[in-house]
């Protein structure tokens, strides 16, 4: 399930999944992805980071997915675009940010889930809401990669059961 409190791969090998795109593949692989962590350095008070396209941490290959959760691990405000101009985490008036949480958070914060496909890429904007100087900004990501195979399209018309995964930004889905 999507968004399930406790961090597990949305679907098994052998099951169908359906991107926000209408792509639809069968898992034949799941891989864990260990921590990453990006510093994006110092920030002043109420300083923020420039957008920053994470291509090299989170980029993967043809016929892959990531599954990743985004975890602050300092006193930071993360806001995710995913693409470049559409936010994460927002309502028709309202952007919101991930923000530092408790140490168990890896396994209770399904709020910070995103998935990207192949050759998508998500985009991050780090701020210091503190009223000091930050020395770091570290930022986690951990997940699952899943490797797929896509069915031809007259073939994926005729599948009815599948996994969801939303591969967009807010609002943006199509059937």
């Amino acid at each position: 399930m999507v968004y399930a409190k406790d961090f597990e791969p949305v679907c098994k090998v052998g099951e169908n999944i359906k991107l926000s795109d209408g792509t639809v593949a069968v898992v034949e692989f799941i891989e864990p992805v260990p921590l990453i962590t990006k510093d994006f350095g110092s920030l002043s008070a109420g300083a923020s980071s420039t957008l920053t396209e994470l291509d090299t941490e989170l980029e993967v290959e043809k016929n892959q997915l990531l599954q990743i959760r985004i975890v602050p691990l300092d006193d930071i405000e993360v806001t995710v675009k995913q693409p470049r101009g559409v936010g994460k985490y927002s309502t028709r008036y309202t952007s919101s940010a991930l923000k530092l949480l408790p140490k168990d958070v890896f396994q209770h914060s399904q709020e910070s889930e995103i998935f990207i496909k192949e050759e998508g890429v998500i985009y991050v904007e780090v701020k210091n809401p503190t009223e000091y100087t930050l020395p770091r900004s570290k930022v986690a990501f951990l997940g699952y990669k899943y490797i797929l195979k896509k069915y031809p399209p007259e073939q994926a018309a005729r599948i009815t059961k599948y996994t969801w995964v939303p591969t967009f930004g807010s609002g943006k889905y199509s059937s």
